[in-house]
């Protein structure tokens, strides 16, 4: 598994430096004294969000010079991982298995590991946020939180909806789903704003929810991600790599990568 991720991003520091595209690391580091709130509000600032949803967290960090890459993780072992290389810059393995929601905020909780630096681990993210444990797994939920769901913005919305003390797991499903956050943590967040009853999202969410939506876009793409896909297709145009490289690179079939570099000319056509 690790070794996969470590294939990955070699590969794509290797068709970077084939196109001699020098990938720039626009992250800022945080002092353990700041704290997760104040480092979220920073990087909001950044992204020149407002208290609006993050919804391309993804993009944002790769036009960043962050590397992410989802795989399959046997048995669901972890949820994430990241480190920053001394080679190929921040990266972050994201567990492809779970939900989009619930990605996106292991997502921003890797993202506050290499923001401060900490040491890498494997993260294994519980159901139940609240039973994290480790004052670094802490402070990185902490930061996710804050990131993805700010008070104002999610307020706001959740009486725009009209929502009861006591909301559906649907209801919270649909508002985690604009949000783009797991439904426990958007659970979490509102009980600490006092909106819904304390407690009601453990007792909703005893198991796994079933709530989300499917996504159109093959599997292999949303595990890769578009830059990697681009840089990828991009080499090949330019003659560096074959169609054999395009197709071990995106980890498909000579077939589907042809059928892929025809696509993609057409668009540029």
């Amino acid at each position: 598994m690790l070794a996969g991720f470590d294939e990955l991003c070699r590969t794509a520091l290797e068709f970077e430096n084939l196109l001699n595209k020098k990938r720039e690391v626009k992250l800022p580091r945080f002092e353990e004294s700041v704290r997760p709130g104040a480092a979220a509000r920073s990087l909001r600032e950044e992204f020149d969000v407002g208290d609006r949803p993050l919804s391309d967290l993804r993009e944002q960090l790769e036009s960043k010079g962050v590397r992410v890459f989802e795989l399959p993780v046997p048995e669901d072992a972890f949820s994430g991982f990241s480190f920053w290389h001394s080679e190929y810059g921040p990266c972050v393995l994201l567990n492809a298995t779970e939900l989009k929601g619930r990605k996106n905020f292991t997502l921003a909780h890797e993202l506050a590991h290499l923001l401060y630096e900490h040491v890498p681990v494997l993260c294994s993210i519980p159901i139940k946020l609240r039973e994290v444990r480790g004052v670094e797994e802490f402070k990185a939920n902490q930061f996710a939180a804050e990131l993805l769901l700010p008070e104002t913005g999610v307020a706001r919305d959740f009486r725009k909806r009209g929502l009861s003390p006591t909301p559906s797991e649907k209801e919270l499903g649909q508002m985690a789903d604009k949000w783009c956050a797991s439904i426990q943590a958007l659970g979490y967040r509102i009980e600490n704003f006092g909106l819904i009853v304390g407690g009601h999202t453990d007792t909703l969410f005893e198991l796994k929810p079933k709530f989300f939506k499917r996504s159109r876009t093959p599997k292999w793409k949303r595990q890769l991600g578009t830059q990697f896909v681009e840089t990828t297709l991009e080499a090949y145009e330019k003659g560096l790599i074959s169609a054999g490289k395009v197709a071990g690179g995106l980890g498909i079939t000579v077939r589907e990568a042809i059928k892929e570099i025809q696509q993609r000319s057409k668009q540029q056509s």
